[in-house]
Parts: structure tokens; sequence; C-alpha cells
């Protein structure tokens, strides 16, 4: 069997992992409406440079999860009337 045949199981991208780590710390209440969250703390957390977790604050806003504020920082979004 060629080496190039086997596929690495349970890698993941730094920013998979950010973002995981962020959307578990969500799940389990960690971080509340409103909060900010800040990049070189959660960097710092998980020992990852900060660029992939700005991305992993991208691909969570895209899901409602939190808003990033330009010049402002990323807050975790709270529930709107709908979904409450």
């Amino acid at each position: 069997m060629a080496a190039d045949a086997i596929e690495p199981l349970g890698i993941t991208t730094a920013e998979e992992e950010a973002y995981r780590h962020i959307q578990r710390a969500l799940r389990m209440g960690r971080y509340r409406a409103g909060d900010r969250l800040i990049p070189e703390e959660i960097a710092t957390e998980i020992g990852m440079s900060r660029m992939p977790v700005r991305e992993a604050f991208r691909q969570l806003a895209a899901e409602g999860l939190v808003v990033i504020r330009p010049n402002r920082g990323c807050i975790v979004a709270g529930l709107t009337l709908d979904e409450i």
C-alpha cells in the first residue's frame, strides 16, 4: 500500500481547532450574550496565533453566534425574539 494512499485521521487545521474551542465554550455558557471575545486571550488558551482565532470568528459570525464589529472587536450574539 502506498504511503500517499493513507489519509491522516484526526488532523485539523488551527482554524478548525479554534472554531471548535470557541463553539464549545459558547455551548457551555463560558461566554454570554454581549461578552467581548479577545482573540489574543483565546489564542493563548489554545496555544496558537490569533489569526486562526480571527478566522474562526468569521465562521461563527456567518452562523450568527457572534457579531464582528469593525474596529471594535467580536461579541457574543444574543438571542432574537424569534429564537426565544
